[in-house]
């Protein structure tokens, strides 16, 4: 699977709330990121965990709630 698929499919489980790819996206963003050697690579993993993070918290929020 290329990086640019790999993008779409975290945007995907982002966008739908998808809580077993969400998971599968936040591993991979978490090992992409160690992986990455520069300072602008970096921070995009940075902000991808960071969405992925608040999606995954939004869910268990709405669970909470109902």
């Amino acid at each position: 699977m290329s990086r640019f698929k790999e993008q779409r499919r975290i945007d995907e489980a982002i966008k739908h709330k998808n809580l077993s790819e969400l998971s599968w996206a936040l591993d991979y963003c978490k090992h992409r990121n160690k992986l990455a050697t520069m300072k602008e690579h970096m921070k995009h993993w940075h902000k991808l965990i960071a969405s992925i993070n608040k999606t995954i918290e939004s869910i268990e929020n709405n669970k909470n709630n109902t």
